[in-house]
């Protein structure tokens, strides 16, 4: 009996370290307490099963579906073990039917290539940069892949096994079974002497965690509008050493003059001067009257309206070209005219994540785009290179336009020819 107890004891310490992944722990622990408590915890989820159950079947586009829909997004985007893992288990698919006795020549193993073939020129073409998978590319386009040297590992039993293994291990990490170990559950319970979790301890912790978020927001916030002031301080600067300089140049400035460039750069209202003062005011008086009504004025910015980006991209296909250069006007306007900062980041963003110029994938909407910047009428040509340079002119728009190689040699010969404006 007491042999029994300490057995479960051990098991469910092992169990909750596991659990917790506690790898150094656990080879300290089975040294110490030999196989006793060596009961393997190696439960994985619902959805982990489900794609092992997919991976032994051979049954690709099931296995496709539910790897994209259970693992999640930042590991799909960003985790390398899980990128290379995925272009293998492709591999795995596309000679699965090769591997249990079917012929090149049969329709199924045409099939599961053709399927292979779309992904390495999609989402596997990052994989290029990894020398083992570059030979890889070439597999749809070879006859016999099983006489091809370099593909002879992958239909031996060996590669096969340590691909499941691989792919078990990294469904456990990260899509473990979420049912609480026995220990957890045992504590959660009453205990012997009948004491419940302190219930108001928790709640307390909770309360602090909401206010800390909203306090992290309101810092997050007041950041933003600190970067604003920061930005028109600059101009002001700016503008002002201009002013300086042409008064030094023998040109008259006015107070009238200095009143109206802090009340358009610094200042949200129209500043008020007292006339009838008996001491005019000087620059720097209106500077800091400008800066004491900024920070005054706490009300936050009006958010520019939403719009329904799929619709804009519809319209763009069926509407006349003078319409089309309406059209580029006021999407280039709208984000220009944006305040610069959150307001700006979010016209970018929405403008970015539409995919306003085609650049996420090529298609009949992208050609569509360069057709405008290359069209005959000038005024849709203008507005469309106006339009692009404006996006282009901030980091992430860069960055998105980027990735359209073809859309920049469009927008750059046009440059040479003295087409578009620069």
């Amino acid at each position: 009996m007491a042999d029994d107890v300490e057995r479960k004891v051990l098991s469910g310490m092992r169990e909750y370290f596991a659990s917790r992944g506690k790898t150094k722990f656990l080879t300290t622990f089975d040294k110490e307490f030999g196989t006793s408590g060596s009961k393997t915890y190696s439960k994985i989820s619902k959805g982990a099963s489900e794609l092992m159950n997919h991976f032994v079947k051979g049954e690709g586009t099931q296995f496709v579906s539910a790897w994209e829909t259970n693992i999640p997004g930042n590991v799909l985007e960003q985790d390398q073990t899980c990128r290379k893992l995925d272009y293998s288990c492709q591999i795995y698919f596309a000679v699965y039917h090769l591997r249990h006795g079917s012929e090149p020549q049969d329709a199924e193993c045409r099939a599961a290539l053709e399927v292979f073939q779309h992904f390495v020129q999609n989402r596997g073409k990052q994989m290029g940069e990894f020398e083992e998978f570059l030979p890889f590319f070439a597999l749809p386009y070879i006859p016999d892949p099983k006489q091809h040297k370099p593909f002879q590992h992958i239909f031996t039993d060996g590669w096969d096994t340590d691909l499941k293994a691989r792919l078990q291990n990294f469904l456990r990490a990260v899509l473990p079974d979420k049912s609480e170990p026995m220990l957890v559950r045992l504590v959660k319970n009453v205990d012997e002497n009948g004491d419940v979790p302190d219930a108001k301890e928790v709640a307390a912790m909770e309360q602090r965690l909401v206010e800390m978020e909203e306090r992290a927001l309101r810092y997050f916030r007041q950041y933003y509008v600190t970067v604003n002031d920061f930005q028109w301080v600059l101009q002001v600067a700016a503008d002002l050493a201009k002013t300086l300089q042409e008064s030094i140049n023998g040109r008259k400035v006015t107070e009238e003059e200095v009143a109206g460039l802090c009340a358009r750069i610094v200042g949200k209202h129209r500043l008020k001067f007292n006339q009838e003062a008996a001491r005019p005011l000087t620059a720097v008086d209106v500077l800091q009257q400008s800066m004491r009504e900024m920070r005054d004025s706490d009300q936050p910015p009006v958010p520019f309206p939403s719009l329904d980006y799929d619709e804009i991209k519809k319209q763009l296909f069926v509407m006349d070209e003078v319409e089309a250069a309406l059209l580029f006007q006021a999407l280039r306007l709208r984000l220009t005219q944006a305040p610069a900062g959150e307001q700006r980041d979010c016209v970018l963003g929405a403008l970015i994540q539409s995919d306003i110029f085609g650049c996420a994938e090529p298609g009949r909407y992208q050609d569509h785009v360069q057709q405008a910047l290359k069209s005959s009428t000038p005024e849709l040509q203008e507005s469309a290179a106006r339009f692009l340079n404006a996006l282009a002119s901030l980091r992430a728009g860069t960055a998105s336009l980027a990735q359209v190689m073809v859309l920049l040699s469009v927008a750059y010969a046009g440059c040479q020819l003295g087409g578009f404006p620069t």
